[in-house]
């Protein structure tokens, strides 16, 4: 992972104090944390970094906007390098449903070391703990081992006004798999599960063993969902668009998770992370 890559990720992790936080600080303490640089040359490395790191901060705040993230930061203005927490902002808002947003992603960055941690197969049961927060109907982890290339089945129903789409047995079905890998997901890797989504859709015998019976008997069109902790290579948005399958980053699963006012909202931001990986324990 490239030192940006890694200084970013970290940055996502770091828990602000309300108000504003000097960016250039901030980026030597991270040099030294992240990167294990020493002290001085930390210091030397934010100094002759710091107004490139602020404008790739300014991308990245731009990029989750369009995205639909919460943003994590907020940039001063005036030539001030300084940023401070969204999340905060938000929650301090008149606007009863920006307050509720805001103290419920505060969490995020306790989530994201949490995520951090979880082994392969806990990432599998991640899938299937994002699901149940976004309220789906039914949920499977498939078992260890020669599963087809499918991690998790999921129904998840429609809340539109018409019948045709919200009816009991219109859910949207979901075939996934999860990717906890330390690079971007190849797309040699996303054409494999292409196959895979055209084996269910035939009830190929590969897969046809693995698919549950309420999967079956669902009537919804079948999409799938690829899960990858370190996102995708250029041109798998592409193809996944061609074919129906939903891509998401771990930044969208902790973002879905640390939402969803059914995964223990009451709780402060490091129990609610402590929780997830319980709740991950639990499917295993």
């Amino acid at each position: 992972m490239s030192e940006k890559k890694e200084l970013l990720a970290a940055l996502h992790r770091t828990q602000l104090a309300p108000g504003n936080t000097d960016f250039r600080a901030l980026l030597s303490q991270l040099a030294q944390t992240t990167l294990r640089k020493a002290r001085s040359d930390a210091d030397a490395f934010a100094d002759v970094n710091l107004r490139k790191y602020w404008n790739w901060l300014a991308r990245e705040i731009d990029e989750h906007i369009a995205r639909g993230l919460t943003p994590f930061f907020l940039q001063a203005t005036g030539g001030v390098f300084a940023i401070s927490s969204a999340c905060h902002t938000l929650a301090a808002s008149g606007n009863a449903q920006d307050r509720s947003r805001g103290t419920l992603a505060m969490s995020r960055p306790q989530v994201l070391r949490q995520i951090d941690a979880l082994t392969d197969r806990e990432y599998e049961a991640l899938a299937c703990v994002s699901c149940t927060a976004i309220g789906s109907t039914q949920t499977l982890l498939t078992p260890p081992g020669n599963e087809g290339g499918i991690d998790f089945f999921a129904t998840l129903s429609m809340h539109t006004k018409t019948h045709v789409f919200s009816a009991v047995g219109a859910e949207v079905r979901i075939v996934g798999q999860c990717k906890k890998y330390g690079s971007p997901v190849a797309v040699d890797k996303l054409e494999q599960f292409i196959t895979t989504m055209q084996n269910v859709r035939h009830r190929s015998d590969r897969v046809r063993r693995h698919i549950p019976a309420w999967f079956e008997q669902s009537r919804g069109p079948i999409i799938g969902w690829v899960m990858a902790h370190s996102g995708f290579q250029t041109g798998a948005a592409d193809e996944a668009k061609n074919h129906g399958i939903i891509l998401s980053d771990t930044l969208d699963l902790a973002e879905l998770i640390c939402l969803s006012t059914g995964f223990h909202a009451a709780l402060p931001p490091a129990d609610r992370a402590t929780k997830l990986v319980d709740e991950c324990r639990n499917w295993l």
